[in-house]
């Protein structure tokens, strides 16, 4: 035990003095504040490995820049690598939801919802082997996540530079905010874009939504700010009402002939018999006519 904490003490030097990663190994759920230390603030690259509960998420959170409540921290974290972990029910929640009243805890093999919802610090992250499922809005509102990896030997999930699927469904869960790149081709393997798969990314000029995508769900790209176009391509049979909020640079949705769903007239986005709008760019403008076969 002693040679044990003489490592981890070893290994928080290192981090502290050459900017090396810090490996800790919590053998016990809930006490990766206690393994920290004192060194909760000042780590900046972290391996994790054992089980992690609910109170070692909070620990992670406060590490990357954000309280349980919400409110900042001083973790200056932004490499985190739990390829080694995995998650385990129990502890107390991570995360109070002051708007509904809801609190989230861990569950098996799961990055539930709001894992890491809003941690500033954080710009990479892997996620463990044994991780099975990640949840709505896990890596929401982190301004500075350029990339998030999976090891090649989960079964669940994938990661294809720095882009997170799930192969299960044939989902893309995640394109993280800060991601490197003004264009983006959604893999032809995919089927559905999961929610706020592109939420917020600023960077994005374009995306390429590919011929066998069938699902756009909820703010999918909300907030897409840069993007002036999207084309609908004949495969999708379903898109949120919200998918494209707040996208305030968007001029023309178009749809591709042969789509049995949706039609698209001048930019505008129609359900098949025309007899409803449901969306119009936000940044078109002049004068535009409804047809009549809207009701």
């Amino acid at each position: 035990m002693k040679k044990s904490l003489l490592l981890i003490t070893l290994g928080l030097f290192a981090s502290v003095g050459f900017s090396q990663t810090t490996t800790i190994n919590v053998t016990s759920p809930g006490t990766l504040a206690t393994l920290v230390g004192d060194q909760k603030n000042v780590i900046t690259d972290l391996t994790v490995t054992g089980s992690l509960n609910g109170d070692d998420i909070i620990v992670l959170r406060e590490m990357a820049g954000i309280t349980k409540s919400g409110a900042p921290s001083q973790g200056k974290m932004s490499n985190l690598d739990m390829s080694g972990a995995s998650i385990v029910p129990g502890g107390a929640a991570y995360m109070y939801d002051y708007s509904t009243y809801a609190q989230f805890y861990t569950k098996q093999d799961t990055l539930n919802t709001n894992t890491f919802f809003n941690c500033p610090a954080l710009q990479t992250v892997t996620l463990p082997a044994s991780l099975k499922a990640v949840e709505k809005r896990v890596f929401s509102v982190c301004g500075n996540l350029k990339s998030i990896n999976v090891p090649a030997s989960n079964t669940s999930l994938k990661s294809i530079d720095g882009v997170l699927y799930s192969t299960v469904d044939s989902k893309l869960l995640r394109y993280p905010t800060a991601h490197l790149g003004e264009t983006f081709t959604i893999p032809g393997d995919v089927e559905i874009v999961g929610y706020e798969a592109f939420a917020d990314c600023l960077n994005l000029l374009s995306i390429v939504v590919p011929e066998g995508v069938s699902t756009i769900e909820g703010v999918a790209f909300t907030f897409c700010k840069k993007i002036a176009a999207m084309d609908i391509p004949a495969s999708v049979t379903s898109i949120a009402s919200s998918a494209f909020n707040y996208c305030t640079g968007l001029t023309d949705v178009n749809v591709a002939e042969g789509n049995t769903v949706y039609k698209s007239e001048n930019g505008v986005l129609f359900n098949k018999a025309m007899t409803e709008i449901l969306r119009f760019p936000m940044a078109r403008s002049g004068a535009y006519v409804i047809p009549s076969t809207v009701t």
